[in-house]
């Protein structure tokens, strides 16, 4: 199992083209995951047939937030389209998302997950917005006076480290903790993994990998969040 750790292996659709098709003329057997950009998922069916046939059995997509109407449009993609259309193609999404924006309410957390409870991902991981040291969103925050802690060891998308615009710390860390567990209840865990999604496919390419990632996926989140 490979986990390619570029940010986006769709950046340059070509390249990674070029990258698959040399995977598969040197016969290179490997079950590989790489983190992929939705609008180049939703369109690239060659894209998508070499992912399979090289070893692709699921794309890590940065979804980040439903709450930012502006981002999502900038998008352009249906993503719960564009979540069955790679299941098509033999291949999951692992969904990752983040709370804490500034235009995240309380709600946020119940809103994210009746909406995506339907799109058909694989699994999906939970974050809370952290603001690096040195970059714009820190130095922003930082002059909005809403650091709250400079131990660094917090910075680690577990732990809310700045003031919310919109919540209290507490209702951010209760809340991602609280979506965290319901995504990966029994039930729902049960259902990934036995039902599939909406239009009956596998996305990955076996029930014990989608039971591996879910189950993994489930002790990581509560070990994070409890």
């Amino acid at each position: 199992m490979i986990w390619f750790q570029d940010a986006s292996l769709t950046i340059d659709p070509n390249y990674t083209k070029k990258l698959l098709k040399e995977i598969i003329k040197e016969k290179i057997k490997i079950r590989w995951i790489a983190f992929g950009n939705s609008k180049i998922l939703a369109k690239d069916d060659e894209l998508l047939k070499l992912a399979k046939e090289s070893g692709c059995i699921a794309w890590m997509v940065g979804f980040e937030t439903i709450s930012d109407v502006g981002l999502r449009k900038n998008a352009g993609v249906d993503f719960s389209n564009m979540v069955r259309k790679v299941g098509k193609h033999g291949i999951g999404v692992w969904g990752s998302f983040v709370f804490g924006f500034d235009k995240d309410t309380p709600d946020v957390f119940d809103l994210t997950y009746d909406e995506i409870s339907s799109w058909g991902l694989e699994c999906a991981e939970f974050n809370i917005l952290t603001p690096l040291p040195k970059t714009p969103l820190f130095e922003r925050m930082e002059r909005e006076d809403r650091i709250l802690t400079k131990d660094w060891s917090k910075y680690n998308y577990d732990h809310v480290v700045f003031q919310p615009k919109n919540m209290s710390p507490k209702e951010l860390k209760d809340g991602t903790s609280r979506i965290s567990r319901r995504f990966y209840s029994v039930k729902d865990t049960l259902e990934r993994i036995l039902i599939g999604t909406a239009n009956k496919s596998l996305g990955l390419s076996s029930i014990s990998l989608r039971l591996f990632s879910n189950l993994d996926l489930r002790r990581f989140h509560r070990i994070r969040f409890g």
